[in-house]
């Protein structure tokens, strides 16, 4: 990853070291293997044991390794956690022949870059060279390893060469922060190609690798931005057909049970045998004990006064009534 520094000097490309390579396959003598997972490669053997303990795997040493003293480690996992710089930068293209395991050509398909001459395609009508391919690379940090430096993926194929750089600068644009926390996943895909001679359909398998955000939305990604999201178009309702003479009776009907229904969840009345508390007097359904006359004689069991006394008087009885 290539940085810029103020008060260096100028014409020297400045880069964050480069603690291992991410790789999709191995070799098995002189073939390509394609792996299910990633391989890491790196001088440190304490890295990738750590890198083990997390991912699972065996390190062992590099044997057929271009430099010596390296050591690989096959993960038991196909995602790897990572830090993307959301500046540019990350990833760069170019057009490669690789001969006897040393680079002959590398190109923009304009400019070849080792000798500084124009692209060398043998037929100037074509849009690219057809004896190069096109190679992706780009560099991530595992947070979770130890170390001060970047991981570089290089891969090849129009796959990762049409969707790495667009999702790169899809998560540059929706992100604020300087390092987009990522999800690194190696997908198995196949294609199926008919043999020109033969006739014969055969199916080519081969591993991509995909960024992508498990952990949050593109909503989740939009509003951390602050970027103002137009709201969504509200769908008009299709016109409904006017009501019926029976259909708006049985409205009214309904709106008139509905005013006389008492709400469900008015209390229920309190019950015959209960007191009702109005400010703070209780006030009871039965009837109050009748008032006995003070001249009512209770040897002759009437009242000696009956003449003369209210209406409410039962002489009789001499009671009140209340």
């Amino acid at each position: 990853m290539v940085l810029a520094i103020e008060g260096t000097l100028p014409g020297i490309t400045h880069r964050t070291p480069e603690l291992g390579r991410i790789r999709l396959g191995e070799k098995k003598g002189n073939l390509p293997v394609k792996l299910k997972t990633f391989r890491l490669t790196s001088a440190s053997r304490t890295t990738l044991e750590a890198a083990a303990a997390i991912y699972g795997g065996r390190v062992g040493p590099w044997e057929d390794a271009p430099d010596e003293g390296m050591w690989q480690l096959t993960t038991a996992v196909a995602e790897l956690d990572v830090l993307i710089p959301g500046a540019a930068g990350a990833v760069t293209q170019s057009y490669e022949l690789w001969k006897g395991g040393t680079c002959e050509r590398r190109c923009d398909g304009v400019t070849e870059r080792i000798t500084g001459e124009p692209c060398m395609k043998p037929d100037p009508r074509l849009d690219q060279c057809d004896l190069c391919d096109v190679v992706t690379r780009f560099s991530v940090m595992l947070p979770r390893l130890p170390g001060l430096g970047v991981w570089r993926l290089d891969t090849g194929g129009w796959q990762a060469a049409t969707t790495l750089p667009a999702t790169l600068a899809l998560l540059a644009r929706m992100t604020r922060g300087e390092w987009i926390p990522a999800v690194l996943r190696a997908e198995q895909r196949s294609r199926k190609v008919r043999d020109p001679q033969t006739g014969k359909v055969q199916t080519n398998r081969f591993v991509v690798p995909v960024l992508d955000l498990p952990g949050a939305t593109i909503g989740q990604l939009v509003e951390g931005a602050g970027l103002i999201v137009p709201p969504l178009l509200q769908l008009q309702e299709e016109p409904t057909a006017p009501q019926t003479a029976k259909e708006v009776v049985a409205a009214k009907r309904a709106q008139v049970e509905a005013r006389v229904t008492p709400d469900a969840e008015d209390p229920p009345p309190p019950a015959p045998d209960e007191p009702r508390v109005v400010t703070g007097e209780v006030i009871t359904d039965e009837p109050a004990e009748p008032v006995q006359c003070l001249s009512f004689d209770a040897e002759k069991g009437r009242c000696r006064k009956a003449a003369g006394h209210p209406n409410n008087h039962i002489g009789s009885e001499g009671s009140w009534k209340p």
